[in-house]
Parts: structure tokens; sequence; C-alpha cells
């Protein structure tokens, strides 16, 4: 994909067009996409001066992006203060950006720097604003701290969306606490949002470890029916667990719902023991 973008960027004079910098933003997104990393500095240090063109909030944005992709948040952060010079005020993805691989990465109390800094420079915080917020607070298991928090997004007009409340449903379930586990993943199904990889891939090796066979069975039919899951790993141990607990016919459901599907799903039922 990159070199691709570079080939056809590199042939834009032989085609009698001037590089512009939609160009230089499209192949840097390119070169981040497919986690050329190295190359990253070299496009947006070299060539914008090489074409004499002013880079903007979205050139930034891009190189913010890659950096935190590869981990590197002190040259991320770096950006902000480098926007600020060239007159160019970081806005709501800038500061999204970052607050997600602070908090995505335990870096907890910067992440916390990260959002007082959006405050005190007057951005309104959207929900992907809260979402990390929110995982970082659960990291710290501030459950009654977090549920403040999702009060705060609702009174601000915030509707909580399948990463909120995944947010409560992972931390509950690294606790083992299943019931209260359920009760976000109830609410999650009532605010009509939709189940995701995340949502099943947590909530279904404890619902088979507690012994709540039939909601495993049915969010393991809704990962096949929305393709949620990459591979058949879980559903496999899923099948594997429920007939050394005896529960074979439900793990038959699973197997033979699989097989229905256009592209069928490689699961095998095990011999009872």
């Amino acid at each position: 994909m990159f070199e691709h973008a570079r080939k056809l960027f590199d042939e834009m004079p032989s085609l009698a067009r001037e590089p512009s910098l939609v160009h230089v933003n499209a192949l840097l997104a390119a070169c981040i996409d497919s986690k050329k990393f190295d190359k990253v500095d070299e496009i947006f240090r070299l060539l914008p001066e090489k074409l004499s063109l002013e880079i903007d909030m979205c050139t930034y944005n891009t190189v913010i992006k890659g950096y935190c992709l590869m981990g590197d948040l002190d040259s991320a952060l770096s950006l902000l203060d480098e926007m600020e010079t060239k007159g160019i005020k970081p806005n709501l993805i800038s500061l999204n950006t970052l607050l997600e691989a602070y908090y995505g990465n335990g870096r907890l109390s910067e992440g916390d720097k990260m959002w007082d800094l959006m405050v005190s420079k007057d951005v309104t915080p959207s929900v992907r604003s809260y979402n990390p917020r929110l995982r970082g607070i659960l990291l710290r298991n501030s459950v009654a701290d977090a549920v403040k928090l999702l009060d705060e997004m609702r009174d601000k007009g915030i509707e909580a969306d399948t990463h909120s409340y995944n947010a409560f449903i992972v931390g509950c379930c690294r606790k083992g606490d299943l019931e209260e586990a359920k009760n976000w993943y109830g609410q999650l199904v009532e605010s009509k949002c939709n189940v995701d990889r995340v949502t099943v891939s947590a909530l279904v090796p404890l619902l088979c470890e507690k012994g709540d066979y039939e909601l495993a069975h049915g969010l393991c039919i809704e990962a096949m029916d929305q393709k949620l899951l990459r591979g058949a790993d879980t559903l496999q141990n899923v099948v594997d667990f429920l007939v050394r607990e005896s529960k074979v016919e439900l793990a038959t459901e699973i197997v033979e719902h699989g097989k229905a599907k256009k592209t069928p799903y490689n699961l095998k039922l095990p011999q009872a023991a």
C-alpha cells in the first residue's frame, strides 16, 4: 500500500501535476497505515520543506497518531507545543489520540494530565475522550468514580456507546464479578449498542467458568452471525468446555451453526468423556 502510494507521489511531476499538501498528508497516512514507521520523519520533516508547503492540522494529527502507534508518546506530545508555535491550536482529534495512547499504555497519570490539558484548552470532550478515561479509572478499580464519570457524560448529553459499556464489562470480568459484568452487558443491550469482539472475548470465558452456559452459547451464536471474532479459537474453547460439562446439545448447536455460515467455522465436537 505505501509503496504504491509513494510511487504515485513520485510520478506526479512527470504527469505535469505538482504535489500538494493533500498528497503529502495522504502519503503520510498510507505510511502509518502500512506501519512503515521508519519513513514517517522523512516524509513529515523533509517533503513539505522540499516542496515549500506549510504543514497543517491534518499533517500534525496524522503524525501524532503515527508516533502513538510506535509507542513514542513523548514525541507525539512534543508536537502539541510545535503546533502552538506555528499558530495551530490542537483540536479534539489531536488530544483524543494522545488520551487513548496514554490510558491504553497504562500511563494513567499522564492520561489524567492530558485530560486536564483538554479542559484547560476549552476543547469539549466527546465520547471518544471519555472512553479511555473510563478505562483508566477502571484499571485503578475505582468503579464508583467511573460510574460518576458516566453520569457526567449523560448530564452533558453524551451517550455512552459500546466502548463505554465494554470498559465496565472488562473491568468486572477482570475481577471475576460475573453478576456486575452481566448488569453492564444488560445496559449495553438496553441502550441498543452493538455487542463487539471485546464484549464477547471478555464475557464468554467468565460465563463458562461460572456456569452460565446459556448466555455463553447465545453470545457465540451472535458472534458468528455478526462476524465478531478473528478465527475460531474462542468458539472452539467454548465447545470443548460445554462438552466437558455435559452440555453437548448446546455445544452441538454452536458447531452446526458454524458449519452453516457462508464462510464456515472449522469447529469440532470433541468426544464426551
